[in-house]
């Protein structure tokens, strides 16, 4: 078997309802041809799951750097309070209450 430079983008494991992997294969290949790939294929592997390949054109963006975690900077934790001041529609009446000493 010859092999194709690309990305393995999915793995279907054998046991699926023939229906459901026809439908999943199709769609999966839709998208990939709405994605504009150069070239699509499946092979079978040793264990006899389905791997479908994909030649994808090249993105556009820049690659994110790769920071080290040791020297990435910590996130801000940011911690705010608001005060919302209550309301006489948001009080219960005291006679519904068995401690009218305070509401929660």
């Amino acid at each position: 078997m010859t092999r194709y430079p690309g990305h393995r983008i999915v793995s279907l494991f054998p046991g699926l309802d023939q229906t459901l992997q026809d439908s999943l294969l199709a769609a999966i290949e839709s998208v990939l041809i709405e994605a504009e790939a150069e070239r699509i294929w499946i092979e079978e592997s040793p264990s006899h799951d389905l791997r479908v390949h994909a030649t994808l054109p090249p993105v556009d963006a820049p690659e994110a750097p790769v920071v080290p975690i040791g020297s990435a900077p910590s996130a801000v934790t940011i911690r705010s309070s608001v005060s919302v001041p209550t309301t006489v529609a948001d009080q219960a009446p005291a006679e519904t209450c068995s401690d009218t000493e305070s509401v929660e």
